[in-house]
Order: C-alpha cells, then sequence, then structure tokens
C-alpha cells in the first residue's frame, strides 16, 4: 500500500511540475475549476459566511500560481453533535426514499423520509363557517354567592398599611440569611459532548478541483484517530471519495 501510494505521488507531483495551473474555465463542459474561479469563490465564501477565512500557510509550502495569502481556505470548531451511522441507521428505518405517484416515465415525487413521512393524517371534520350561528349568545348563569353579605373570603382579609406599621427594633425571630451563594457542579448527564471538526479547502492543481481536509477532535480537543473520523462520515463516501491523508 506503501509502495503504491510512492507511486501516485510521485506521478502526480511529476504531472503538476510540467503542467501549467488551469486559467481557462472549463466548468461547464468538464466540471472543473480554474485558478481565478477557485479564489473568486473562495473570496465569496468569506464574504457570505464569515466563519471561513483565507490563509497563507507555511511559506515553504505555498503553491506560486495562488496569491501569498490566499492559499487555502479554513473553518474551525464547527461542531459535530451526531456520528453518521446514527443518523443512517434513523433514516433506513423511516423507509428511505420512495418514489410516490410513479407516470409512465417512471417519474413521480420523492419522499426522502419513507412513505410513513408521506402519508398525511386524515383530516378532521371541520364544521364550516356558513353553518356556525355565531348571532345567539347563550345566557350566563348567574355565578352562586359562597359567602354571605358582606363576608369576604380568606385570601381578601384587611391587609394592615405599611404606614401603621411600628418597627420595635426586634429582629431576633427573623431567620438569618446567607451572606454567600454555594455553587454546585451540574451532573455529567446535563453535560452535551461535542466533537469538533477545522475544515481546509485548498486547490488540488493535478485535479483541477477543490479539495477538502477534515481535522477531527474530540470533547477534550484531542485529535480523533482515523477510525473514529469515519464514524462521522456517511459510508457511501467512506475509503471511496474519502481517505485519510489522501491514501488511496
Amino acid at each position: 500500500m506503501q509502495v503504491k501510494q510512492k507511486v501516485y505521488e510521485l506521478y502526480k507531483g511529476t504531472v503538476e511540475r510540467v503542467t501549467g495551473p488551469r486559467t481557462v474555465s472549463a466548468f461547464l463542459e468538464k466540471g472543473v475549476l480554474s485558478v481565478p474561479e477557485f479564489i473568486l469563490a473562495g473570496d465569496n465564501l468569506v464574504s457570505k459566511c464569515p466563519t471561513w477565512s483565507w490563509e497563507a500557510g507555511d511559506p515553504s509550502k505555498r503553491k506560486p500560481y495562488l496569491p501569498s495569502d490566499k492559499q487555502f481556505l479554513v473553518t474551525r470548531n464547527v461542531p459535530c453533535l451526531r456520528r453518521a451511522v446514527a443518523v443512517e441507521e434513523e433514516y433506513d428505518a423511516a423507509g428511505a426514499e420512495v418514489v410516490l405517484d410513479d407516470d409512465e416515465d417512471g417519474e413521480g415525487w420523492l419522499a426522502t423520509h419513507g412513505l410513513q413521512a408521506s402519508e398525511s393524517k386524515e383530516e378532521e371534520d371541520i364544521p364550516s363557517m356558513d353553518t356556525l350561528d355565531i348571532g345567539k349568545v347563550e345566557e350566563i348563569k348567574s355565578i352562586p354567592s359562597y359567602f354571605g353579605a358582606g363576608e369576604k373570603p380568606d385570601d381578601e382579609e384587611d391587609i394592615p398599611d405599611m404606614d401603621t406599621y411600628e418597627d420595635t427594633g426586634d429582629h431576633s425571630t427573623a431567620t438569618p440569611q446567607p451572606s454567600y451563594f454555594v455553587a454546585e457542579e451540574p451532573d455529567d448527564d446535563n453535560i452535551l459532548l461535542t466533537r469538533t471538526y477545522d475544515v481546509s479547502i485548498t486547490y488540488d492543481k493535478y485535479y483541477q478541483t477543490p479539495r477538502v481536509w477534515l481535522t477531527g477532535y474530540d470533547e477534550a480537543r484531542m485529535p480523533l484517530k482515523p477510525e473514529l473520523v469515519f464514524q462521522d462520515i456517511s459510508q457511501d463516501h467512506a475509503h471511496k471519495t474519502v481517505f485519510i491523508c489522501g491514501y488511496r
């Protein structure tokens, strides 16, 4: 595997050295980006999403065909609350994707959360406004009095006026109040531990496309091992279009 990787890197590096960067747009024809298009797209991303920024990177590894201050794009501390496997299991349990109302050409609506999500509940019988007689108002029955004439309920007893209150200065019966508060640590079950990722985008001269790099960290901000990173990658793309450090 290592020999194959070294041969691939040698071939790729040789092709990049002998060929110049693409400067003419061929996005519609080949789906690739030229260097000016990559820079323009990066500027637009930074202007629209302030969490992204251009980085100059290591001076010894800078690409001469890119501006010195725009070598790659990066956004940091992107939260990852759930594992991709758990999301896929819920997706499969919902029935995955179902095509509804197929026509002769096999085309129809696509229910992305299964057949159950596409089935609406039966409409409840709601009376029409035309059938409601809102002109008649029922007579409000009188509320019986539970108190005698002149009597007041307990919660409406006379409350003495503060102007008539005389402070005797004797506060010995008052409960002493603490002069400080005691802080307690929350339970661990109430703390949401979240993985985070730093996401970088570079320009691949060989493929003439952007390349996305992920650097994962655990809850203690320690780098994730490769097998843990793949827990956050869709299994349809893991080891197919997503690799560890470019290994194939």
